[in-house]
């Protein structure tokens, strides 16, 4: 049988994605923006494509 308290189901990717992903990451995807120039020469490789 298995543990219920083990599964990422229910409502937990919902809560994950509206209030613990933001809460973790959003300062650092501001701040990777600021960095990134708005007309970058040259090839950008985007590798923020998840899971």
């Amino acid at each position: 049988m298995a543990n219920p308290h083990a599964t990422f189901g229910g409502a937990i990717p919902e809560y994950y994605d509206k209030c613990l992903g933001p809460a973790q990451f959003d300062r650092f995807g501001a701040e990777l923006a600021h960095r990134v120039p708005s007309d970058p020469r040259g090839d950008l490789l985007e590798v923020a494509c998840g899971t």
